[in-house]
């Protein structure tokens, strides 16, 4: 049986295991700035199987559109 997938939003304290799934998944990451950034403009996801993050996901809410920036 699987862990349950569940999905939170990131804090500043979360940056460290983003950066570690960020960097291990792309040639050309998102900085540690890029995320900070982040923190204060877009809707940052995490998502966990079980207690374990395994990923992240960055979106851009305008209006009534929502942009897709990362997924890892």
């Amino acid at each position: 049986m699987s862990d349950a997938v569940s999905f939170r939003p990131m804090t500043e304290a979360d940056l460290e295991t983003v950066l570690k799934i960020e960097y291990a998944a792309y040639s050309h990451p998102w900085t540690r700035g890029i995320f900070l950034d982040g923190l204060g403009k877009y809707q940052i996801w995490l998502m966990f199987e079980g207690q374990q993050q395994v990923g992240h996901g960055v979106v851009q809410i305008i209006l009534d559109e929502a942009h897709l920036l990362n997924i890892t």
